[in-house]
């Protein structure tokens, strides 16, 4: 007690020593701070442009407060609209767990290309739950242009494979402006499809550790090109477009994103495979649709024919050969024109490595003989006009006007002949177009003959040629079985639709090939009048000869002429049907034909098929 007396003491007298020094200390303290405060109103009363840096601090602060409450408190309250906020819009409804409402999202279902025969990639598939507002395609407001491409584009072409719309054109736009869309596959396949945060990139693109940390890989299937396996690549990447995924759909029958990144080697597959199927198809014969007997609606119809291109097929079993011997890059995808001196170098020198491996393959043991032979024929058209253009161009303009006036084929031929040899058939198409493979070799052989101005006479000999046979019926009736046609037993899918399985129908009145069947074919209905016509007549006939044969005067043989004219009204019933049936059977043959194709083409080393054929049994005889 007399401890803390005494320190109280210490503290509450004025008259000790320790108090003392504790005042001095706080008067000295509070005379500094004086001094500090006069001299900086001294400087300030002194200095004016102080006092402008002052006030300019003091209102930067009050704006970044400003901003921050605006921002967090008042924007979002007044001036925001949430994604999942309903509009007072009869064009717009809230979309819910309800499937009646659901439906009404475009992608509310899994929508998939005709040409779509493969399951789709892990990185490819699109989620069928809808959330947000539905709401119609026209009136949302989409930026025209993302990542280098049309925007509707790429929502289709990811979402459903339609990766071959043209929204430039109005009449496509127009179609598809009342399709709706929810907030979600807005995102999913469009918006936020290749964002982080709050994004898909995961679910459409594939990303690598590296010693750089994590970065894009090449996001192209495994089925698609060359396969990376558990390695691929992070560098030199770029980015697939709405073409090239078109070009992997049609060729590989498999849906691949727009936009993923892929790398140097899958971009130089896919730009091939774009080259290959811009190659032209091949000359088509030569029809005067004037001389047909169709309706205008459909005579204009595109006729059918399987995909698939032959000269497609050739390159691409070239660029496996050059592949595998070791000439990688072999065709062309720029002009020649716009190729550098060292590109067009580098292909020269290829062409030379693929021909010597030619060569070798073809002639193994004389190789060297064999190419001289090969170099002869390259320099035989030169050494027949002395190097001249000029002359070669000369001598073919005055053999073309030869073989033009000349009266008959033999002398057409032996014209020919003069140049047969020395000038390949391509060039002379040049001078003679129309002319056929056929007469350019009849006058090859010629001139290998002996010299004579007369052509051997040959027997006219008839016979059955199942080639020809079986090219004719092709021809007579491609133009009635079509993929899809406004004409029903033309229309490959709805023929072959089974009304009672929906499951094994397809619908013509949905889709970018959505049509009607109101159009009837002009041969169709004629061959159908005129088989009933025959049936009727006999019809008729039977049941005279049937009055006659119960006519008590009738013999044994009006009995035995009425039982075979039966039997023959029986035959025309059976044949007529038969007709109808093999009608039906070529419809499914050319359908299954194609099939048969695409599954062929998409076989795998170690793969086979196997076809049960038991359906000509049934055939009609």
């Amino acid at each position: 007690m007399n401890v803390n007396i005494s320190r109280t003491d210490a503290r509450d007298n004025p008259n000790s020593r320790d108090r003392k020094v504790i005042n001095n200390g706080m008067v000295e303290n509070w005379e500094k701070h004086q001094k500090v405060d006069q001299v900086i109103l001294t400087s300030i009363k002194e200095e004016p442009y102080c006092v402008f840096l002052f006030a300019l601090v003091i209102f930067q602060i009050a704006m970044h407060l400003f901003y921050l409450v605006f921002s967090t408190f008042i924007f979002p309250s007044f001036f925001c609209t949430p994604i999942n906020h309903k509009h007072q819009d009869e064009t717009t409804e809230r979309a819910s767990d309800d499937p009646e409402n659901t439906e009404n999202c475009y992608f509310s279902q899994v929508r998939k290309h005709v040409l779509e025969k493969h399951d789709r990639p892990i990185k490819s598939v699109v989620s069928t739950k809808c959330s947000g507002t539905v709401s119609k395609l026209g009136n949302r407001k989409l930026v025209e242009k993302m990542d280098g491409q049309d925007s509707l584009s790429l929502l289709f072409c990811r979402g459903a494979g339609l990766c071959d719309l043209d929204f430039s054109k109005q009449e496509v736009l127009n179609q598809w402006n009342d399709v709706k869309i929810c907030d979600h596959h807005l995102n999913e396949l469009l918006v936020k499809w290749g964002k982080h945060r709050g994004g898909y990139r995961g679910k459409h693109m594939y990303r690598k550790r590296t010693s750089y940390g994590t970065q894009y890989a090449c996001s192209m299937p495994s089925t698609v090109g060359d396969n990376h396996y558990h390695h691929r690549p992070t560098r030199e990447l770029q980015p697939l477009t709405i073409a090239e995924s078109n070009a992997i759909l049609i060729d590989r029958n498999i849906l691949v994103h727009p936009g993923i990144p892929i790398c140097s080697a899958h971009k130089t597959f896919v730009q091939e495979l774009i080259a290959t199927q811009s190659t032209p198809p091949p000359k088509k014969a030569k029809i005067d649709y004037a001389e047909c007997d169709d309706t205008e609606e459909s005579v204009f119809d595109q006729p059918y024919l399987p995909p698939g291109n032959k000269a497609g097929n050739i390159k691409r079993s070239f660029i496996n050969f050059a592949n595998n011997a070791g000439v990688p890059r072999t065709c062309s995808i720029i002009p020649w024109d716009k190729m550098k001196i060292t590109t067009k170098e580098r292909k020269a020198s290829a062409a030379r490595r693929l021909i010597d491996t030619m060569l070798n393959l073809m002639v193994p043991d004389q190789t060297e003989d064999f190419q001289k032979l090969v170099e002869k024929k390259f320099i035989q058209m030169d050494s027949w006009t002395t190097g001249s253009s000029e002359k070669l161009d000369i001598i073919m303009s005055q053999i073309a006007a030869q073989y033009f006036v000349a009266e008959d084929r033999n002398t057409r031929i032996l014209i020919l002949s003069l140049i047969a040899n020395s000038v390949p058939l391509a060039s002379v198409e040049k001078y003679i177009p129309g002319l056929t493979s056929y007469m350019y070799h009849k006058a090859k052989k010629f001139a290998r003959r002996k010299r004579g101005t007369q052509l051997e006479t040959h027997a006219v000999m008839e016979r059955y040629n199942k080639e020809a046979v079986e090219a004719f019926i092709g021809f007579i009736t491609r133009l009635h079985v079509k993929q899809t046609s406004r004409v029903a037993d033309h229309c490959a899918v709805y023929a072959l639709s089974d009304p009672d399985d929906s499951a094994l129908a397809e619908s013509c009145s949905i889709g970018p090939d959505a049509h009607t069947h109101n159009v009837k074919c002009d041969r169709c209905e004629r061959t159908k009048a005129i088989l009933d016509v025959i049936e009727e007549h006999a019809r008729e006939f039977v049941d005279e000869k049937k009055k006659d044969v119960e006519h008590p005067d009738a013999d044994d043989a009006d009995k035995l002429f009425f039982s075979k004219h039966k039997e023959e009204l029986e035959l025309i019933e059976k044949y007529k049907k038969n007709i109808f049936e093999m009608k039906k059977h070529l419809l499914r043959a050319a359908v299954t034909n194609d099939e048969r194709n695409t599954i062929i083409e998409d076989l795998r080393p170690g793969e086979a098929l196997i076809t049960l054929d038991f359906a000509q049994k049934f055939l009609p005889k």
